[in-house]
């Protein structure tokens, strides 16, 4: 395996879609708490969003989106300043 970091971009919202909703998945199984309903069209719509309004890194492996991490902000008020923060699907 070799990986490569590049900048996280609109055509990996599926794949960064899918390993968000796998991170989910496993967590309900830990937490029952955590709703099952609406919670792939809820984590769909933010990741597309976030892909789209923020800036991130990939890590691929191949052409294959292995994880991502991304940011949004600046947020003013962030804890009393000004921030940027990486939400959980994020």
């Amino acid at each position: 395996m070799t990986i490569r970091f590049e900048p996280l971009t609109e055509r990996l919202i599926p794949e960064a879609t899918h390993l968000a909703l796998t991170a989910y998945a496993h967590e309900r199984e830990c937490v029952p708490a955590l709703t099952a309903d609406d919670a792939p069209r809820a984590v769909s719509r933010a990741v597309a969003r976030l892909l789209r309004d923020t800036r991130g890194v990939a890590a691929l492996d191949g052409e294959h989106l292995i994880g991502y991490l991304a940011f949004t902000g600046p947020v003013q008020g962030f804890w009393g300043s000004t921030g940027c923060h990486s939400p959980l699907h994020g």
